[in-house]
């Protein structure tokens, strides 16, 4: 009688002991889960902002399908974090009706522009200009003053982190409500605008 007791509380404590075990596995695990969602640390962009905008010229020719284009932009770049980062390789370009246009080089592939962190800088009259055949769906608004041209600007650019040697790509999308000014010095009538990451890898 006293052995099958023995027994019987051997196999109820060897049970317990198991599932006390498994329990223990299972907190290890899903603490090293925890500790490891902690410790990595998703990619961070630069945040930019165009807060001067205007076009001078936004001349479109129907008989050849040729646009000529002067848009100086004024692009803020701000590091709100709390480390320093570089950008290389940097380009804007520039769209009207999902067609691109122009395009102008900020930062280029050989030169490394560090910012230091919770800093903010200004690239002031970054001008994308030119001209270029195209087609455009619709038609172009006429050059008038005081008009008004949607224009999208995507600015791409290469960030490198020293710590992890890598270099991240990505991309800022900014959608602009652009005045034609005949006078090249102001931005009168233009509205900052904050872009938004397409995406960042």
């Amino acid at each position: 009688m006293m052995s099958a007791i023995r027994s019987s509380y051997n196999e109820k404590n060897s049970k317990f002991r198991e599932a006390l075990g498994l329990g223990l596995i299972g907190f290890a695990v899903v603490a090293l889960i925890l500790f490891f969602c902690l410790c990595v640390v998703e990619p961070k962009g630069p945040e930019f902002s165009i807060n001067g905008a205007y076009l001078t010229r936004f001349n479109y020719i129907k008989t050849n399908h040729t646009l000529s284009y002067n848009l100086p932009l004024n692009i803020t770049l701000t590091n709100p974090y709390k480390d320093p980062f570089e950008l290389i390789d940097t380009q804007v370009t520039a769209y009207y009706q999902k067609e691109r246009f122009g395009l102008v080089t900020l930062i280029d592939s050989r030169t490394t522009f560090r910012l230091e962190a919770k800093n903010t800088t200004i690239f002031q009259n970054a001008v994308v200009q030119g001209w270029k055949p195209i087609v455009f769906e619709e038609p172009v608004l006429s050059n008038t003053a005081h008009q008004y041209y949607s224009i999208d600007v995507v600015i791409a650019f290469k960030q490198k982190d020293r710590e992890i040697d890598y270099t991240l790509s990505g991309e800022v999308m900014c959608n602009l409500n652009v005045p034609l000014s005949f006078n090249e010095i102001s931005c009168n009538g233009y509205k900052p605008t904050k872009c938004f990451q397409v995406f960042l890898q």
